[in-house]
């Protein structure tokens, strides 16, 4: 049995058992909430490593109840912790869906940002994510990769830049004709350049991830500018993240694509890597190729004025005669990418991140992606 039709046998035995139970008990079911129990349902199908129970002291609130909490936050999109508290003591369905049995065992907001503070030190829900992905794309093949990043706001303040080194006087000693008997210094490689010598643990551990300042072109044209994180966002067709990182802000997006493709690497295989032009460099799409995966990047001019002008003759070019290539018409899967950004952002708060930190700011940000990620499954079981 595969792991999607063992998904759609676990939604009819919800139907049949818990659903019945839960009407006696507190009347009928809104159908949001019936969509949230499926989430909840999906999410538990794998083994999910909780924290180990401590056996002396005062019994610890149920770890499981406030998972599924922070997961309907997501869900729900509700904005804070205190508001999830009140909606859990007004609503007996989400309380019992949540797994508590009164209103007595729902945490406080203090017990829940101590229990989120241990789930991020952990990376639960980036763990959960992974095996439901596995499980998903075990022995299958998606045709396509889009990979993009998009600006995460928080609150709190950017971690200040060090003083530039003291130039050295002799440094431009190599500029103009060379000495004889002098050895010309050799340059330092590129971050891209070490990622390619690098062990796959080790990729994720050089990126920064500190807040700081970032600047980002819009679809538009204009400049965007935040404080905060960048969250990196490999997704397969059907709009399902597969991989995801988060750095600083100010971190280009082309210095996350080969940590973010040997990731996926692990767990899918895919056909097509399909990137923006920020990506446009030769080692990521050797790379690309090394893992042989076909690299469609768009192309880059930057300061080359004969290649821009070649670019758009070409595309007056291919307009005239109403023809795109095929690389053309496969880059433009790659606005899968952007809803996923958007329905983050909009639906399963990408926008209401109100904790401190990268380790916390991802946490956050893993459980809206898994949210989405079970949600997109949804889509593809019906």
């Amino acid at each position: 049995m595969s792991y999607l039709k063992f998904i759609s046998h676990g939604f009819h035995q919800i139907q049949r058992t818990f659903f019945p139970d839960l009407e006696h008990e507190a009347g009928p079911i809104p159908q949001t909430l019936i969509k949230l129990t499926y989430i909840l349902s999906t999410i538990h199908s794998v083994k999910i490593p909780l924290p180990d129970q401590c056996w002396t002291g005062r019994p610890r609130k149920s770890r499981l109840g406030i998972l599924n909490a922070f997961i309907a936050k997501a869900f729900l999109n509700v904005s804070t912790t205190l508001g999830l508290v009140e909606r859990l003591q007004s609503d007996n369905h989400l309380r019992l869906i949540c797994g508590f049995e009164s209103r007595r065992d729902i945490p406080s907001e203090s017990v829940f940002s101590r229990v989120f503070a241990e789930f991020s030190k952990t990376s639960l829900p980036a763990q959960i994510h992974e095996a439901i992905v596995k499980n998903v794309y075990d022995e299958k093949i998606t045709l396509h990769i889009a990979r993009d990043s998009t600006a995460v706001e928080s609150r709190e303040k950017p971690a200040k830049k060090g003083r530039p080194a003291e130039k050295n006087p002799f440094q431009n000693q190599d500029k103009g004709r060379r000495r004889k008997g002098r050895k010309v210094s050799a340059k330092e490689p590129t971050r891209i350049q070490k990622q390619l010598k690098m062990p796959v643990m080790e990729l994720q551990k050089d990126l920064p991830r500190v807040c700081d300042k970032g600047s980002k072109k819009n679809s538009q044209g204009y400049v965007e500018n935040w404080n905060g994180y960048k969250l990196h966002i490999d997704t397969a067709d059907g709009g399902i993240p597969v991989s995801v990182i988060l750095s600083s802000a100010s971190l280009h997006d082309s210095q996350v694509a080969i940590p973010l493709a040997m990731m996926t690497a692990e767990r899918v295989q895919n056909l097509y890597d399909l990137m923006d032009s920020a990506y446009d460099v030769k080692e990521i799409a050797d790379h690309s190729r090394r893992l042989n995966h076909v690299p469609i990047i768009d192309r880059n001019p930057r300061r080359d004025t004969e290649l821009k002008e070649v670019l758009e003759s070409e595309q007056k070019a291919q307009d005239e005669l109403n023809w795109k290539p095929a690389e053309s018409r496969r880059y433009h899967q790659r606005t899968v990418a952007e809803r996923t950004n958007a329905r983050l952002k909009d639906e399963f708060g990408g926008r209401t991140l109100r904790v401190r930190g990268p380790d916390k700011v991802f946490c956050h940000l893993m459980i809206g992606v898994l949210v989405l990620t079970v949600d997109q499954l949804m889509r593809l079981i019906r």
